[in-house]
């Protein structure tokens, strides 16, 4: 049918509103905005419980043991050693020396595993290792705390 004035639904504005949706003004207004952010950051937390049921915070026992300590200290040279920190937490390439560091005790570890160091290279480990794997490196990590620590007289 040539010379029809009938539209063709493909041929409509692709950014024509649905039904009922709010008009553009309304959809781009930095308070809807705000609005929308707000509540998605709230419905997301509300979701984290589900989310994160793995790799709690539970310490095993045996986290001060010198076996445990040096299975962390050989999974850390092999994983963390090369591009981010140095050999056995020492002078380190992009990531921080951990050698003396008071602060290093298994809550602070385990909390930037889990969740990274935002603004910095350091990424989060959740899901990337095991529990096993995780509370090893937690208990090398935090033993080199222990150290510093035990230096300071706390």
């Amino acid at each position: 049918m040539t010379g029809s004035t009938r539209s063709c639904p493909r041929t409509e504005r692709l950014d024509a509103a649905a039904p009922g949706a709010p008009p553009p003004a309304a959809r781009w207004h930095p308070a809807a905005r705000a609005r929308r952010l707000v509540a998605g950051a709230l419905l997301g937390l509300t979701s984290l419980p589900s989310i994160a049921p793995a790799q709690e915070f539970k310490p095993p026992a045996n986290l001060k043991s010198p076996e445990m300590i040096a299975e962390g200290r050989a999974f850390y040279n092999r994983r963390c050693t090369g591009q981010c920190h140095g050999v056995d937490g020492g002078e380190a390439f992009d990531g921080s020396i951990l050698i003396g560091k008071a602060y290093l005790d298994p809550t602070f570890v385990y909390v930037t595993l889990i969740t990274g160091r935002p603004g910095s290279a350091m990424p989060s480990w959740k899901g990337r290792l095991t529990d096993d794997e995780l509370w090893k490196v937690i208990a090398f990590v935090s033993s080199l705390g222990d150290q510093a620590r035990a230096k300071q007289g706390k």
